[in-house]
């Protein structure tokens, strides 16, 4: 074990390492649920400690809301990294998802603008395509929040 490791290595780190492990789990396999499981994955402390990524674990524990962090950046990439996630491409898109969540009511509003007036042609399937409301998600033209209303 690393005296570096272990020096950054403490109870709210580990904490969201495990938060870390149990989204990334819940977002990229099919039989894992993070809410049915309470965001709780079988890791130890010791196992932690010898990670070679503790101190990204401790950065991320500084920040102001970390779980908020974690959270935002697995939305967009399941896969993330530890060291992706403290960058500024993480803060990024903590800082958009941040956003979006805060301005929720006038996204949605603004995004049902692009939908049909006829509510059942957004999701008809015509022809074996795709519904309307897909292709503008898969298009990026209406975000993941009003996807998930919807």
């Amino acid at each position: 074990m690393s005296l570096t490791s272990q020096s950054y290595a403490n109870e709210q780190s580990f904490g969201l390492y495990v938060n870390y492990l149990a989204m990334k789990k819940h977002f990229t396999t099919d039989n894992f649920d993070y809410h049915k499981y309470n965001g709780k994955i079988r890791a130890t402390y010791d196992k932690y400690r010898t990670r070679p990524d503790v101190y990204f674990f401790h950065k991320l524990s500084k920040m102001e809301h970390p779980r908020d962090v974690l959270l935002s950046n697995m939305i967009e990439k399941p896969n993330a990294w530890i060291r992706d996630i403290v960058e500024e491409s993480g803060e990024a898109r903590y800082l958009d998802w941040k956003r979006r969540i805060e301005s929720l009511g006038y996204l949605f509003k603004s995004e049902l603008s692009k939908l049909d007036d006829d509510w059942q042609a957004n999701f008809a399937t015509p022809d074996g395509q795709h519904p309307l409301v897909l292709r503008l998600f898969i298009q990026k033209q209406i975000s993941v929040e009003t996807w998930t209303i919807l």
